[in-house]
């Protein structure tokens, strides 16, 4: 049996980590998938990020859940990125809401 291709997912909507993925996964870099976005009603939905590999993370929560791409199944970790200042200046706690 082969192993799921694994991603991380990114809230970026979520009010806790929308200021870290501006900085980081939108900014300095930019290796995030706007294609690979991910229905998730909890965090209002999930961007795709395929680094294994992220300087700007918290934190991880495996098996999140699974997503299926172009006819294979993933499985999807969502990782959680250090708190960043937000536009007023708050930095929040890191876990999306």
């Amino acid at each position: 049996m082969t192993e799921s291709i694994k991603v991380w997912g990114i809230a970026v909507l979520a009010p806790k980590q929308k200021a870290a993925a501006e900085s980081h996964c939108f900014g300095d870099c930019g290796k995030i998938s706007m294609g690979g976005s991910i229905n998730d009603e909890l965090t209002g939905g999930l961007f795709v990020c395929c680094e294994p590999v992220c300087p700007h993370m918290a934190d991880e929560i495996p098996d999140y859940g699974t997503t299926m791409s172009f006819g294979e199944p993933h499985s999807v970790i969502l990782r959680l990125l250090k708190p960043e200042p937000s536009s007023d200046g708050r930095a929040g706690d890191g876990v999306p809401t």
